[in-house]
């Protein structure tokens, strides 16, 4: 874990195949009835737009290839066919926004979605270096407008971002992995080979210090305990709406669907969860991202 990044990391990297880069917000409101994801996932031959909202139980989502030629690069701006994001302050605030069709996760039928929001982090970004990937990771706070078919107002949401880049391929497929983010509290991630692999952050009162070691429990479904020896520090995670599904198969390959195709490696859940602290069992709102191998 550092906290070294600078200015001009914040944007697009030179790549060479097979490397990728990604630029990951995801946002839930507090009470977890409104949340989603945004993504540009940027190859040397083509972009990956993915979006996908999850509204009052309804998933809606968009996964959509187009030529890296056709990402418009317009001054602070990555713009693409219906996904567009501006850089106003490196680290700090990006602009986003949307405009098109999603289709629902069930039935597929469409409902247009028109977005456009602010993302402001409440601290620095942590670097991870993962071999030939390095990842940025950092949390805030969302306002904006998301207007989905006739559903819309102004949205107040807590986020998180990952902004990565390199060659993303971690060799042989993990049984799986959690993705556990608490805001203002610990950012985990859990990567299952057999042995766990484990980085992250926790927050203290002298400041942030790096997860090294991790106790993970499953208790019960949607329900997870986790256990810092470093630090004498536990939580609990509960999952408050069903999480979207998305499949993930080699580098660069993965879409937000109900079920697996050919080629699929890993079946990926996202969504938002509560998390609770303490002796006083303080709670708060956050990310829980789960992965199992196929």
């Amino acid at each position: 874990m550092e906290f070294d990044l600078r200015p001009q990391e914040d944007w697009l990297h030179p790549l060479k195949p097979p490397q990728y880069e990604a630029f990951y917000f995801v946002f839930t409101s507090l009470d977890g009835r409104r949340f989603g994801s945004l993504r540009f996932l940027i190859g040397t031959e083509q972009v990956l737009e993915l979006v996908a909202v999850a509204d009052e139980g309804q998933h809606w989502g968009l996964h959509h290839r187009f030529p890296r030629s056709d990402l418009r690069v317009e001054g602070e701006k990555l713009r693409g066919p219906h996904l567009w994001m501006r850089r106003l302050e490196p680290w700090q605030r990006w602009e986003i926004g949307f405009e098109g069709t999603l289709h629902n996760a069930e039935d597929g039928r469409p409902r247009h979605l028109s977005m456009q929001a602010i993302f402001e982090a409440e601290g620095p970004a942590a670097r991870y270096r993962l071999g030939a990937y390095q990842q940025a990771e950092q949390e805030g706070w969302m306002e904006g407008t998301l207007r989905l078919g006739d559903a819309d107002g102004l949205t107040r949401c807590r986020f998180y971002r990952d902004h990565s880049w390199g060659v993303r391929d971690l060799g042989a497929v993990p049984n799986g992995w959690k993705v556990a983010t608490a805001p203002g509290h610990f950012y985990l991630v859990y990567i299952d080979f057999g042995r766990p692999i484990v980085f992250g952050r926790l927050e203290t009162a002298e400041g942030p210090r790096p997860l090294n070691r991790a106790e993970v429990r499953e208790l019960e479904e949607g329900i997870v305990h986790y256990r810092f020896p470093e630090y004498g520090v536990e939580a609990k995670s509960q999952r408050i709406a069903e999480p979207m599904t998305a499949y993930l198969g080699r580098a660069g390959e993965e879409a937000f669907r109900r079920h697996p195709q050919e080629g699929d490696l890993l079946r990926d859940q996202l969504g938002p969860a509560i998390y609770t602290f303490g002796p006083g069992e303080e709670k708060i709102t956050g990310f829980l991202e789960e992965a199992r191998k196929l």
